[in-house]
């Protein structure tokens, strides 16, 4: 039996149908192309197509309902939707209502060509069919992004949502893990029932019990109402419990019980209370080094990891910065009720160069002053130069270098630092700290060494060891 290799390519742009078609019949593919709406529901009833590649917006009207369409006549035809919008709400609805996999503009054609094989190679591939969930009106375009990092995340939590599986989320501060955990629920069957976040670590492990589970009127001094906890106040919805890493052990065992078995007691309270709601914890600590302290219960791990969601720094998606931005400011606009502004072409570049150690919500704080500030509509890069400059001290380098030289080490590991990382760390951060020490000290040989605790001569003979005699010597 032959083997479907036909192919529909979407899109009212000729310049793309025209670049897919090239590059799929390339490679041993029969490709159709369409420019119109109204053209796809009879294309896909007259041949039988194997994969649709789809334009999310066709002459200015979505193409989601088409999803339904293909997979109404064609239920095995696989449909990759594509658009130049990196909003996760519109990768949540594309698979949602059916669709194989989202892709960013402009296009990947090796990506374009290697789903095209998968999907060849599985005809019978069987796509999800969840019905769109309609929108309660939460933000959940907060997130948006095109690097391929960003996306998987998009995708995961589009799988996820309609089960009631347990989700970790990791990721340092500032690169949105409550709104990921938002997003869940409010593509779930929660939806419509409470979403409340707790911060296990803004909370005094004294007062954690009762804001989680209640308490009894009288059960402690101050107890002079009953009072509703988290998790009664939740029930049908979702708790997020951020930096689950910091909640103290004695709670971490009455969490546990909820998860197994379903109740929890109010503080003071003879008989538990039932409740249903789905978890959802984040961390930016690793837990697995806290386990081996006995500062986290590995029962607790697994229970609460069923899948993990891990957030991407924004160092390791600067390509998402000017989408970033632009939603920034479309936002701030919004909020303050003003007129748009733009951003100068050297304003973004200057904003790429940053190593953004707090992330998205430092990057947004950021555009935030510079909307404020700027003195007319385009934000330029006198607007941004007093944050992005607030990281040049000696002090804020060093920190980023000595992250970035370990980050570079432990990605390059497996390529000829395996078994020599620590050695080779310690060598490049010596390095980085006998020459800012020189530096700051104006090259004085004689305050470097007593700042640093060594012998002069010793710091000497590092310094030619390290090549940096050559500097200019103060010598007292």
């Amino acid at each position: 039996m032959s083997v479907n290799k036909k192919i529909l390519v979407v899109d009212d742009e000729p310049n793309i149908c025209t670049l897919l078609k090239d590059s799929l019949t390339s490679v041993g593919f029969s490709v159709d192309t369409i420019q119109s709406f109204d053209q796809v529901e009879y294309a896909v009833r007259k041949e039988s197509y194997i994969l649709v590649f789809l334009d999310v917006y066709l002459e200015g009207k979505s193409s989601f309902s088409l999803i339904e369409s293909i997979k109404k006549f064609s239920p095995k035809t696989s449909v990759v939707v594509m658009t130049g919008q990196g909003r996760m709400k519109l990768t949540i609805d594309a698979i949602k209502a059916g669709a194989y996999d989202y892709l960013s503009k402009p296009v990947d054609l090796d990506k374009i060509n290697e789903i095209a094989e998968k999907i060849s190679e599985s005809c019978n591939a069987k796509e999800k069919e969840n019905k769109n969930i309609p929108h309660d009106g939460y933000e959940a375009d907060e997130i948006v992004g095109t690097s391929p990092a960003i996306e998987n995340i998009f995708k995961k939590i589009a799988y996820i949502s309609n089960s009631d599986i347990s989700v970790l989320i990791r990721g340092e501060s500032g690169t949105g893990k409550e709104l990921a955990a938002r997003a869940v629920h409010n593509n779930s069957a929660r939806k419509n029932y409470p979403f409340i976040a707790v911060n296990c670590a803004s909370i005094p492990s004294s007062l954690l019990g009762s804001e989680l589970f209640g308490h009894e009127k009288g059960s402690f001094t101050s107890a002079i109402n009953q009072k509703k906890g988290t998790f009664e106040l939740a029930n049908k919805g979702t708790i997020f419990l951020d930096e689950i890493g910091d909640m103290p052990m004695e709670m971490q065992a009455a969490i546990l019980r909820v998860l197994q078995e379903k109740e929890f007691y109010r503080i003071g309270a003879e008989k538990p209370n039932k409740v249903n709601v789905r978890i959802i914890a984040a961390t930016n600590r690793p837990l697995e080094e806290l386990m081996e302290k006995n500062l986290f219960r590995e029962d607790l791990y697994y229970r609460l990891n069923e899948i993990t969601l891990d957030l991407p720094s924004l160092r390791k998606r600067k390509g998402d910065i000017e989408l970033l931005v632009n939603h920034f400011l479309n936002k701030f606009s919004k909020e303050m009720n003003v007129a748009p502004k733009t951003i100068t072409k050297s304003a973004i570049d200057a904003l790429k160069e940053e190593k953004w150690p707090g992330n998205i919500r430092e990057l947004e704080n950021t555009i935030k002053y510079a909307f404020s500030v700027a003195k007319n509509n385009e934000i330029t890069l006198d607007d941004i130069r007093d944050k992005i400059n607030k990281d040049e001290s000696p002090r804020n380098q060093f920190i980023e270098y000595i992250f970035d030289t370990i980050e570079g080490f432990i990605n390059t590991e497996d390529n000829g630092h395996k078994g020599t990382l620590y050695k080779d760390i310690i060598k490049t951060v010596e390095h980085a700290l006998f020459s800012a020490v020189y530096q700051k000290t104006k090259y004085n040989q004689v305050l470097s060494s007593k700042i640093l605790g060594i012998n002069r001569n010793t710091f000497r003979t590092k310094l030619k060891e390290m090549g940096l005699e050559k500097k200019t010597s103060k010598e007292n």
